[in-house]
């Protein structure tokens, strides 16, 4: 995330992160001493280039990042609402 941000120029305030997983959303909201130190540092690595408040969770049927996992084609891609938009 952070290196595509500064490769096009997008403030961190434009950013919106998705996650299907409710275990990914809660570690990422959580408290870090609940970890050993490597989860720990991940975390907080995570955290400082995107803060907490900016990770939404979404059904694995929103998520824009799954559509290539589900065999979508790239000229698909050129006029999927989901792929540019995210979901509602």
């Amino acid at each position: 995330m952070k290196h595509i941000q500064e490769i096009l120029a997008v403030p961190t305030c434009n950013l919106h992160t998705l996650t299907d997983s409710r275990i990914v959303f809660y570690w990422i909201h959580g408290s870090s001493q609940r970890f050993k130190t490597f989860k720990a540092n991940q975390k907080g690595e995570i955290q400082e280039h995107v803060p907490p408040e900016k990770w939404k969770h979404v059904d694995g049927k929103e998520n824009p990042a799954d559509l290539g996992s589900r065999g979508i084609l790239p000229a698909e891609i050129i006029d999927h609402k989901l792929w540019w938009n995210g979901p509602e």
